[in-house]
């Protein structure tokens, strides 16, 4: 819905910009966090024992979803925090920008209706009227 709302738009850019918005970075990070944490999730609860000498391709891919080591000097817990902060701090701080910044300065790109009276002019307005 937010990709067709995004290339359904008129605009003089290329669409390839969609994949380096902020937005949509942010989405992509949020998708990837929640894969992991349902994979973890599902091979945690399902198959909390995995051989690791059975060299089967259902062994890998399992082996390969399961949360890493829990040890407390492990790498790949502390790259996980990162990871984790970084993907709330993006989503918090692209909605803060957007509801603060954008919206009211008319850069929001939400739909309005012409003859709201109470809807701001947009920036653009004030410098593309024809007048004298």
């Amino acid at each position: 819905m937010t990709t067709h709302f995004k290339l359904d738009r008129d605009d003089h850019h290329s669409d390839w910009r969609l994949l380096f918005q902020f937005s949509t970075v942010t989405w992509s990070m949020i998708l990837l966090y929640h894969v992991m944490v349902f994979s973890w999730t599902l091979t945690h609860l399902h198959w909390p024992e995995i051989d690791n000498d059975d060299r089967t391709w259902e062994s890998k891919l399992l082996r390969l979803m399961q949360p890493p080591q829990q040890t407390g000097y492990a790498r790949s817990r502390f790259y996980f925090s990162l990871f984790y902060s970084l993907v709330h701090v993006y989503c918090f701080m692209m909605t803060l920008i957007f509801w603060t910044v954008l919206v009211p300065n008319g850069h929001g790109h939400l739909p309005k209706h012409p003859d709201d009276p109470a809807t701001p002019p947009s920036y653009n307005d004030h410098f593309c009227e024809a007048g004298p």
